[in-house]
């Protein structure tokens, strides 16, 4: 096992469940290891799509076809809640404004 999968929770269950509490940087760590963090070009915030995030959730943890749905939809939940819920402030002014 390589460190990278270490830093991961041993299930898409358990990281359901932690994702919900997990701070910022759990959070980045996590979303660096799926490969699907990005900074954002105005405030340069990390930012994680939580349906990028929801299925190389479901990719790593080689989720059976038959279970996804479920499994994605645990993962988006979590992630829509947690440390990235949202944009940054001023990027949620610049896209309210428009």
């Amino acid at each position: 096992m390589d460190v990278e999968q270490e830093l991961m929770p041993d299930s898409i269950e358990e990281l359901g469940r932690r994702l919900v509490h997990a701070d910022e940087t759990t959070m980045e760590t996590w979303a660096g290891i799926l490969k699907v963090e990005y900074r954002c070009p105005a405030c340069v915030r990390t930012c994680v799509d939580s349906t990028d995030f929801a299925n190389a959730a479901v990719d790593f943890y080689k989720i059976r076809e038959e279970e996804e749905e479920n499994a994605i939809e645990t993962v988006l939940a979590a992630v829509e809640g947690g440390a990235f819920a949202g944009p940054c402030s001023y990027c949620r002014y610049l896209a309210e404004r428009d």
